[in-house]
């Protein structure tokens, strides 16, 4: 059986585009998601004969995102796993790709008050990085896309357990931040599963502001 397949991948320049997909067959994608996968935010993506697609995106560490979107319902079937999964599903493919729908839980691509989120770590699989029950807040972008934490600063916290940090990707417009459905308060332990390199800055002063530079780093950030 073949698919058509497209990708990004920063890390090495390559790019093919939905339209311009390349026919690759079944036993081809196990390898090819090894090599296009590398870092945080590559993406590829294979189409069936039924045009149904379906879509990964590399996060932290070794995990994924999988899924397939539905246009009719305005969101996708999903869920997160390790890459070794994805590439085991990959290797099973044997028909149309709709039929994962059944297994993946459904998002919408406009969030609805009080619908599930699904975290790339959830807290039972978080290690303890951060001894305590320190909390903080954080965007979607960091714990459901798992974009990593590309800004973060400090400020007076606003209840007990609060440290006062408030971390985001970097990519997030005003409109996204306005919207309360796109924060959540966490565990710091747990934002540090995420992204272990904010674990030098989690004891800086209070108005400290940090952010990533080009060489992928965090620097404070000065007015």
């Amino acid at each position: 059986m073949t698919y058509r397949v497209f990708y990004c991948t920063e890390s090495t320049d390559e790019n093919v585009a939905p339209k311009k997909a390349v026919t690759k067959s079944q036993d081809e994608l196990p390898a090819m998601l090894q090599a296009q996968l590398i870092d945080r935010q590559d993406f590829l993506g294979i189409i069936d004969e039924g045009h149904t697609t379906m879509q990964f995106m590399r996060g932290g560490g070794q995990r994924v995102w999988m899924e397939i979107p539905d246009p009719v319902k305005q969101g996708s079937f999903g869920k997160h796993c390790l890459l070794s999964e994805a590439i085991e599903i990959v290797k099973s493919l044997d028909g149309p790709l709709n039929e994962f729908k059944e297994q993946w839980t459904f998002q919408s691509w406009t969030p609805k008050p009080g619908q599930e989120k699904l975290l790339a770590i959830t807290p039972d699989q978080a290690e303890v990085l951060i001894p305590g029950t320190e909390k903080c807040f954080a965007t979607d972008d960091v714990t459901v896309s798992d974009l990593g934490v590309g800004y973060m600063y400090r400020e007076e916290p606003d209840f007990d357990e609060d440290s006062g940090w408030r971390l985001f990707s970097g990519h997030e417009d005003q409109e996204y931040l306005d919207d309360p459905e796109n924060w959540g308060i966490y565990d710091l332990n747990l934002i540090a599963n995420y992204d272990p390199d904010i674990l030098p800055l989690i004891d800086e002063a209070i108005d400290s502001h940090w952010e990533r530079n080009q060489d992928n780093q965090f620097s404070p950030v000065t007015d």
